[in-house]
């Protein structure tokens, strides 16, 4: 007799159980599209910053490359001028 009252307090348990277990399980689902979903705005970020880095030290080094250009020609002119101005 005991058995046969036991049997449906166990089914009614189990049953909450279940259920507290979909209601948790779905909660940690909302939470894990939460943070694929800001995992995904970070990359676009990230990109979009590695591309404006790269950009900057392509300017820079142009600017570099210019520069030593410029500074090649001042320092001939110099020479010439000195050479011109001893001879």
């Amino acid at each position: 007799m005991q058995e046969i009252v036991s049997a449906p307090i166990f089914v009614f348990i189990t049953g909450i159980a279940e259920v507290l277990i979909v209601i948790f399980a779905a909660i940690v689902f909302a939470y894990a599209i939460i943070i694929a979903r800001n995992i995904a705005d970070l990359t676009k970020i990230a990109k979009k910053e590695a591309d404006n880095i790269a950009r900057d030290l392509e300017e820079a080094r142009d600017d570099i490359k210019s520069g030593v250009e410029m500074t090649k020609k001042r320092i001939c002119i110099l020479v010439s001028a000195l050479s011109a101005t001893r001879a």
